[in-house]
């Protein structure tokens, strides 16, 4: 992924909150709101309640390689997106992970 379309700013964060526009699956929710560049921004949450530092990097991988291939789609320019990982999602395999994200990212 692209550093620039990553959101790494916690105002960034805070905005994209702020706008709650929420999406809730059982393993993941995604807040999306309208940006003013031509290309779309991801940013990903994942507590400690989603496991040990071990697990939750494992997530945030596999969040990251969904967010890919979403990204080079191109469909979805002028977005910022920040996906929620929950306790679920340690144990939930990648196609799950997958399906649910992917179909989330469908309504931004």
């Amino acid at each position: 992924m692209l550093a620039r379309n990553r959101l790494k700013k916690s105002s960034d964060f805070q905005r994209v909150y702020g706008a709650r526009l929420r999406r809730d699956g059982t393993v993941v929710t995604v807040y999306s709101r309208p940006n003013q560049l031509a290309y779309a921004r991801v940013g990903f949450s994942v507590s400690t309640k989603v496991g040990g530092a071990v697990v939750r990097n494992a997530v945030k991988r596999r969040l990251r390689a969904i967010c890919r291939d979403w990204l080079e789609a191109g469909r979805n320019s002028g977005v910022d997106v920040v996906v929620v990982a929950r306790p679920a999602a340690a144990a939930a395999s990648f196609d799950t992970l997958a399906d649910e994200l992917r179909g989330l990212l469908r309504g931004v």
